[in-house]
């Protein structure tokens, strides 16, 4: 069965293709759990996601920054691992999302200028809230464990 990193690859080859990227975490009893999510769009066709979870001590992030930070140096770390995998030509088709509102009401709101740098800073295209839907929805969908079925997990089609 080939990896997440081949199917991209494979996909990419048929069409150039925009790839997106996002994190989110959800609190698990002890644990806080970050997924991060991949979608590789085909415009007007739809297009596929896959996710990886990993978990840590809910007490490693006592803070809304440190889970946003760790929230994007794991987008970040997918975004890097394919570049190494695609051709240079197809790097600017990779899109990380933020999952941090620049809007003052909201608590994320202080830490979005610096998580936008790190995302750009890295030479990443960046989208935030309220645009950063892979993070946002994909990834949150998958950190609620919204994506089991029967003790499976499903890969969803996304449009």
């Amino acid at each position: 069965m080939p990896n997440v990193y081949d199917a991209i690859l494979a996909l990419n080859d048929e069409n150039e293709r925009k790839i997106h990227i996002g994190t989110d975490a959800q609190i698990r009893s002890k644990k806080m759990v970050f997924a991060s999510a991949i979608a590789v769009l085909n415009p007007g066709k739809g297009g596929m996601a896959y996710h990886s979870k990993i978990a840590s001590p809910r007490q490693d992030f006592a803070s809304l920054a440190q889970k946003l930070f760790k929230e994007v140096e794991y987008s970040i770390e997918i975004a890097q691992a394919l570049t190494d995998l695609l051709e240079p030509q197809y790097h600017k088709n990779i899109i990380v999302h933020v999952d941090a509102n620049p809007n003052m009401q909201w608590n994320s709101s202080d830490y979005h200028q610096a998580l936008v740098g790190w995302v750009v800073g890295s030479g990443f295209e960046c989208l935030s809230k309220p645009d950063s839907w892979c993070a946002t929805h994909v990834a949150d969908h998958a950190a609620n464990g919204k994506n089991i079925r029967d003790g499976r997990t499903r890969r969803r089609q996304y449009k």
